[in-house]
């Protein structure tokens, strides 16, 4: 019979790796839910508030902005100082800040709000992919980097659904209020579980050059691109943004040359892993990113749909990419994870090719399909990718890969979105607004023929980037495979070493 030490040793000490993956796990689902939780109560916000849901806007674009911007910054910092502390800290600062969001009285403190919410969230998401790296030594890693897929993926449906019920049932303040027993309960999990040992003692050595110039390099293309989608040509200010910005990108990296202790080392893109996971996951991503702007419009303008019914025929994207994503990193683990890679983004890249082949009447079911097909490439290609990436790489620099791998993502998210919004207004723009393309609305033939148009065409090219992300893991995975098993021959008699 087990006594009590033998049960605390089976429950808690055995089991201390899962209960860190729990962790992890909240530390993803709260930031991922918020985002559509807060975009789903922008109406009844505009509503209680009266303030105009233009400007309410802000309230999701100021979050999404600070993210991005601190994310690399968070990663950096788990590096240096402990990523449990940070991790703590991100769970503090998020209910904390939440809490001030739901009690807001006026639109600056809101956003104030949001921003160190940002923070808090970015201290998470920028150290989950870390602590697992180092946590899961063996053939765990896979499934616990495709649990992270599946919690992100299914935080951002769940956060729509969870959102609708709240709002409806205990008004907008409630989206925010409901972060404050989770990150009550996931900061006492936080510190049992992942401050077990002091940090080492070592001479602490923040490059802040580098995080104000990331800060303003990030910044600057983010807001630019905006402003570029927002009046629909390379204005002034959009012009100087994206300049300046630029400018900024180029200071850092010849800042991050020469200090002793670079917020961005460099050295990891000489890391092939690196190089190549962060290139596969921006030309993967851009397929990601147009499909969310286009596919709605296109279901709901061209082929008359409701929201409701729209948003069932997107949903097939969530589901199996949640279902899939946890195996593949198994087999991650035990196969090429490459080689998974490239039949994940050759999928992609035959939905994309079948999404410019729609036309005027294209059957809803088809686009159903691709987001079902879709997803089953996407779960094939995240949790292979996540291995790949942290594949070999020096503890001290998990932190700042991880950050390296969001803040990608949150860049060719941005890039794609102004691009592809861009595309399609200037294509309409001679035949209306795109504003005027709804269900509710009727438009000139040449209108939706236009936008089909140029639809087509931007999923070509995204079939193309696709074909190119193909083409990178293929000659990863081969050289890979080519270089084990050269290591694994015996030496020749023309290559053994002399006497």
């Amino acid at each position: 019979m087990m006594g009590a030490g033998g049960w605390r040793q089976r429950v808690w000490v055995d089991a201390r790796p899962w209960w860190i993956l729990a962790v992890v796990q909240l530390g993803n689902l709260m930031p991922s839910m918020d985002g559509s939780m807060v975009g789903i109560a922008l109406p009844a916000m505009a509503d209680a508030t009266g303030i105009p849901l233009g400007t309410l806007q802000w309230v999701v674009t100021s979050y999404y902005l600070t993210g991005a911007v601190v994310v690399l910054i968070a990663g950096r910092l788990g590096d240096l100082l402990g990523r449990g502390r940070l991790f703590t800290f991100g769970f503090v600062l998020f209910a904390a800040a939440s809490v001030g969001s739901a009690l807001a009285p006026n639109l600056p403190l809101l956003l104030t709000c949001r921003v160190l919410q940002a923070i808090g969230g970015a201290s998470l998401v920028a150290n989950g992919n870390a602590i697992i790296t180092s946590t899961f030594t063996d053939g765990r890693r896979g499934f616990a980097l495709g649990l992270n897929s599946t919690i992100l993926a299914g935080g951002i449906a769940l956060g729509y659904v969870v959102g609708g019920f709240l709002v409806d049932g205990f008004g907008w303040r409630s989206v925010f209020l409901v972060n404050l027993p989770i990150g009550v309960a996931a900061t006492v999990l936080s510190v049992l579980v992942l401050q077990t040992r002091p940090a080492a003692r070592k001479p602490f050595r923040f490059d802040y050059v580098g995080a104000v110039l990331l800060a303003l390099a990030v910044s600057g293309l983010l807001i630019g691109l905006q402003q570029l989608g927002r009046h629909k040509a390379l204005t002034g200010d959009a012009l100087a943004l994206l300049g300046g910005g630029v400018a900024a990108l180029a200071a850092l990296i010849a800042v991050e040359r020469r200090v002793k202790s670079p917020l961005l080392p460099l050295e990891v893109f000489a890391q092939r892993n690196v190089s190549v996971g962060l290139a596969a996951i921006a030309l993967f991503c851009a397929t990601l990113a147009a499909s969310g702007i286009l596919l709605p419009i296109y279901l709901q303008g061209i082929l008359g749909v409701g929201a409701a019914e729209a948003g069932l025929a997107l949903a097939p994207y969530s589901i199996t990419m949640c279902l899939l994503a946890p195996f593949s990193g198994i087999l991650a683990e035990k196969f090429n994870a490459a080689w998974m890679m490239a039949g994940g983004a050759a999928l992609a890249m035959a939905v994309t090719v079948g999404y410019a082949l729609l036309g005027l009447d294209g059957p809803l079911m088809a686009v159903s399909l691709g987001q079902l097909l879709i997803g089953l490439a996407a779960g094939v290609f995240f949790a292979p990718n996540r291995v790949i990436l942290f594949s070999g790489l020096a503890d001290g620099y998990l932190g700042v890969v991880s950050g390296l791998m969001q803040l990608t993502r949150q860049l060719t998210y941005a890039v794609v979105i102004a691009a592809s919004t861009l595309a399609v207004t200037l294509a309409v723009e001679p035949y209306g607004n795109l504003s005027d393309l709804s269900a509710d609305n009727a438009v000139s033939p040449a209108f939706e023929e236009a936008m089909v148009g140029t639809m087509a065409a931007v999923y070509l090219v995204l079939a193309g980037l696709l074909a190119g992300a193909v083409a990178l893991c293929l000659w990863h995975a081969h050289t890979r495979a080519r270089a084990a098993a050269a290591s694994a021959q015996p030496l020749t008699p023309a290559t053994e070493p002399s006497p």
